[in-house]
């Protein structure tokens, strides 16, 4: 039986460039901080089995979150310069596969709110992911253009940040390794000098 699925970060510099920072990203469970995972450089440096929260949403779908950090290391010391909500629904596609575990959703947080949904990752779980994977590579992304984002607020609710997704052929727009539109690690998020958030494989948080 497969196990479940879920997007993290992995940031790779461009092998022309010189990496002007390090970066360290950790995926972190927010009921009590604990780090499920960190990685720095590229490489992962601590992994954990334990498992994000649980959570349900409004109309009472569960899914899992946890909180993604990313700090910049300069002379020894860390700074934070971005942090996100990724939620995995955690049930099978039943028709409409918004709230299933086909998807990774990434949010930006805001102050008395859960936030804005800005996009997601397609998992393994999708039947279109192999396909997917051939043409784009395996960085994978559906993305709300960042002039729609301020209509996007609601806990855990994918529905409208779906319908605003950047469109071709009336579906979401698929995202590959090589589009200037792939998210980066440090907003705006199409800064080529910062590197880009690429979804992986990852098993255990949920």
């Amino acid at each position: 039986m497969k196990t479940w699925w879920l997007a993290v970060v992995v940031l790779l510099a461009a092998s022309d460039c010189v990496r002007a920072a390090e970066y360290v990203q950790r995926y972190i469970r927010p009921s009590d901080k604990k780090v499920l995972l960190e990685i720095k450089g590229g490489q992962v440096t601590t992994t954990s089995k334990e498992k994000g929260d649980k959570l349900k949403t409004k109309d009472g779908v569960e899914y899992v979150e946890v909180v993604y950090r990313v700090y910049v290391v300069e002379n020894g010391k860390e700074k934070k310069v971005n942090e996100q909500l990724v939620w995995c629904f955690t049930q099978d596609a039943q028709g409409d596969d918004t709230r299933s575990n086909r998807w990774i959703y990434w949010c930006k947080p805001l102050e008395g709110g859960k936030g804005r949904i800005w996009g997601r990752c397609p998992t393994p779980k999708h039947p279109d992911y192999k396909g997917w994977k051939e043409k784009h590579g395996s960085d994978l992304w559906q993305v709300v253009p960042p002039a729609k984002r301020k209509d996007v607020r609601d806990d855990a609710d994918p529905d409208k940040a779906v319908k605003l997704m950047a469109m071709i052929d009336g579906l979401p727009k698929i995202i590959g390794e090589n589009d200037d539109d792939m998210p980066r690690v440090v907003p705006p998020d199409r800064d080529r000098d910062a590197d880009r958030i690429t979804c992986v494989q990852f098993e255990n948080f949920i």
